[in-house]
């Protein structure tokens, strides 16, 4: 990661405050992070963190990472490594469940295609696997989205996020449905 940011032709400090961002601050930033620092010094930070924690900056304008401390994000303002506590229960969910049902159309289509080889359930389920498979998920997301939710209401459309299986079984499944069957859709080959 540190020889990839090293070699592009950009500021990594910079990224940090946006267009507007005057040079002050940009080299204040800089600092924070520890840019001004060697590479080898920037690597050593970083994997001592990992161990340890780390301390962005100093005086009163330091924050402080614990251990492990994998960076901060200032987009989201806060330590890397609370925001995958935060964010990894919602992606492992997402995938557990499309993985379980991506096993079972695979089987399915797969046993459905043996049993009934060189005839129409064969063949229509060659052509599933072959759309599911070339189309796009965000396309095929997104078809499932406007007929399963929108036209025929199977599955509500949800805005209000993420809901926790131990909290709301059913209503976390609900939530994750949609998404499960995208995702099965596509690897179901």
């Amino acid at each position: 990661m540190y020889v990839i940011f090293a070699i592009l032709p950009f500021d990594p400090a910079a990224l940090t405050c946006g267009q507007k961002c005057n040079d002050i601050v940009v080299e204040a930033n800089r600092i924070r992070l520890g840019y001004d620092k060697p590479l080898l010094v920037q690597y050593w930070l970083f994997l001592s963190g990992i161990f340890f924690g780390r301390s962005y900056g100093v005086g009163q304008a330091a924050f402080v990472c614990p251990a492990p401390s994998l960076g901060y994000s200032f987009n989201e303002n806060a330590c890397v490594s609370d925001l995958l506590k935060t964010t990894l229960p919602i992606t492992v969910t997402l995938a557990v469940g499309a993985l379980i049902m991506w096993m079972v159309v695979g089987v399915t289509l797969g046993v459905i295609a043996a049993k009934f080889r060189g005839r129409t359930p064969d063949t229509a389920s060659s052509v599933f696997v072959l759309l599911g498979t070339s189309l796009p998920t965000f396309v095929t997301g997104l078809v499932l989205l406007i007929w399963v939710s929108i036209k025929w209401k199977l599955v509500p459309l949800t805005l209000t996020g993420y809901v926790s299986f131990l909290d709301n079984p059913f209503g976390a499944f609900k939530y994750f449905l949609l998404p499960w069957i995208t995702l099965a859709i596509a690897y179901a080959a």
